[in-house]
């Protein structure tokens, strides 16, 4: 039996008829093999794989016990918690903190992102953790309006100088020169407004200018943050360049704005905490340059399972309803701790390199040494090596944010920091593995991806291969075809058999059978 691929409009039957037969337009026919079995896809959307528990001992006692405290509350994953408040504290320590093993330095700021499906509560259990920072700038808003406006006079002096020296008014340019070198020797108020929502680059560099170069990007609903990452305001090019460098700092940011000016930042910091729905990952996957640039590299994810309408093993519902409310003394703990960061933060003006321990060292190295061994060949992260190869920094990263929790005033990074932070880092790298083959990551390269998303969003069983590439206006027919054998390769297309059309020989535009696995078939 043999399947006939048609989809002709009458007006192609005419011409066909009349023996005009366009060479994108051949009736083709193949015989399928009732016999054939499709190869099992590379991303085929596939359960979930589970998780283990969420190590909650690795915490510190204090964000440990907030973290328990929401995750009963709000009936939210453990996960979700627990890497909000390290984002967090680890902003809130500052960016003069640092831990150094070797040529490894790092600070203790963080991106995080935690992916959900609607209603899974993401702002429920967010706000016990961004509202102590908001409380801690309200309290210092009064003397920061107070300070804004010496630097607006600050300011005023200067370019009121500047203007009589450049128009020739000053009546000894020397004097009023020496005068100028003084009034911007004299350091700016720096701003506690550290906190910023949905934003462009240009808006977190201007407020890094008034906080002394740091800011902190944080919202439960990142949508619009996201999009303007992914290239809302620049024609599609990712958005990314503060980020980037904000992420390890020690080089200043700068950039020249046509209303603002020359926008200069010594020594940028940026924590991010962000919640979204699981559909931006797609969105993100999309866009290579977040992956290139090493932008995704840099973040840790949290893609837990849902709960909403989940039962338990005992088969009572996972969020039964109760009127349970997080503790009073376990918040005011975690508020209080926040503050102590902050205020150490604000005091210290140059780098204070926390002390590690010989034995603490030793294990990271060890940690270092085995995720370097599985980078390449037929290692576990060989096909994502871009990505995981950041896991040590990370783990890093952890062990200082949980040394300054533990000791605020005397931080020192001991061996079982280094354990709890590369036990956090490999926990949280399996939420990355999740995030990665939602987004086909890990195997599937840009143009096959296009096409694939192409045939989907029509939910073609046959390619075209003249339509799809019509489609994918910017593909040129070469790295259609490059595109078109990696899929061939891959399991997601076979070519169909030519029984008839352009006199017995293969069209100059074949089309090719779809698995039908990418549509869910």
């Amino acid at each position: 039996m043999s399947v006939q691929v048609e989809g002709l409009e009458e007006l192609k039957r005419m011409k066909a008829e009349a023996g005009i037969v366009p060479e994108d337009s051949v009736t083709t026919h193949y015989s399928p093999d009732t016999d054939f079995k499709w190869p099992e896809l590379p991303n085929k959307k596939k359960k979930l794989d589970p998780l283990p528990p969420a190590p909650i001992e690795a915490m510190p006692t204090v964000l440990r016990a907030l973290c328990d405290e929401v995750a009963e509350a709000y009936k939210v994953p453990t996960e979700v918690p627990m890497l909000n408040a390290l984002a967090f504290a680890g902003f809130c320590a500052g960016k003069y903190h640092k831990a150094k093993i070797g040529p490894v330095v790092v600070r203790p700021n963080l991106y995080v992102g935690t992916f959900q499906a609607p209603g899974e509560r993401k702002t429920s259990g967010f706000s016990s953790f961004v509202k102590p920072v908001h409380d801690w700038i309200e309290d210092r808003m009064p003397e920061w309006i107070k300070a804004s406006r010496e630097n607006k006079i600050l300011k005023g002096k200067i370019s009121r100088i500047e203007d009589d020296i450049t128009k020739g008014r000053c009546e000894d340019e020397h004097s009023a020169r020496l005068e100028l070198d003084k009034l911007e020797n004299q350091k700016l108020n720096t701003s506690p407004r550290y906190v910023m929502g949905d934003a462009s680059e240009g808006a977190m560099a201007d407020r890094m200018q008034e906080t002394g170069g740091s800011v902190m990007v944080a919202s439960s609903d990142a949508k619009t943050i996201l999009s303007i990452i992914m290239g809302k305001f620049t024609n599609g090019a990712t958005e990314d360049g503060l980020m980037l460098q904000s992420y390890d700092g020690g080089e200043p940011f700068m950039s020249s704005r046509r209303q603002s000016g020359t926008v200069h930042v010594p020594d940028p910091m940026m924590g991010v905490c962000i919640m979204t729905q699981v559909n931006q990952l797609k969105k993100m996957a999309e866009k290579d340059d977040l992956f290139g640039s090493g932008l995704i590299s840099r973040f840790m994810f949290c893609f837990p399972d849902a709960m909403a309408g989940k039962r338990g093993d005992d088969g009572e519902l996972l969020r039964k309803f109760s009127k349970r409310e997080v503790s009073t003394d376990i918040q005011k703990q975690f508020n209080e701790l926040i503050c102590t960061l902050l205020d150490y933060s604000q005091k210290m003006h140059s780098p204070v390199y926390v002390p590690i321990d010989s034995d603490a060292e030793d294990e990271w190295e060890k940690f270092q040494n085995s995720i370097e061994s599985e980078l390449g060949g037929h290692g576990d992260y060989a096909d994502c090596s871009d990505i995981a190869i950041r896991l040590p920094v990370h783990a890093l990263r952890l062990a200082l944010i949980l040394a300054i929790c533990h000791n605020p005033a005397h931080p020192s990074i001991g061996r079982l920091d280094v354990v709890n932070g590369i036990k956090l880092a490999q926990y949280y790298w399996k939420h990355m593995e999740r995030a990665l083959g939602m987004m086909s990551k890990r195997n599937m390269p840009d143009i096959p991806r296009r096409i694939v998303r192409s045939l989907q969003g029509k939910h073609e069983h046959i390619l075209n291969t003249r339509t799809v590439q019509r489609r994918l206006n910017d593909v040129s027919a070469e790295r259609m075809m490059e595109g078109i054998e990696w899929l061939l390769d891959n399991g997601y297309l076979r070519e169909i058999e030519v029984i008839g059309g352009n006199n017995g020989g293969r069209p100059k535009n074949p089309n090719y059978e779809v698995n039908p696995a990418i549509h869910g078939d």
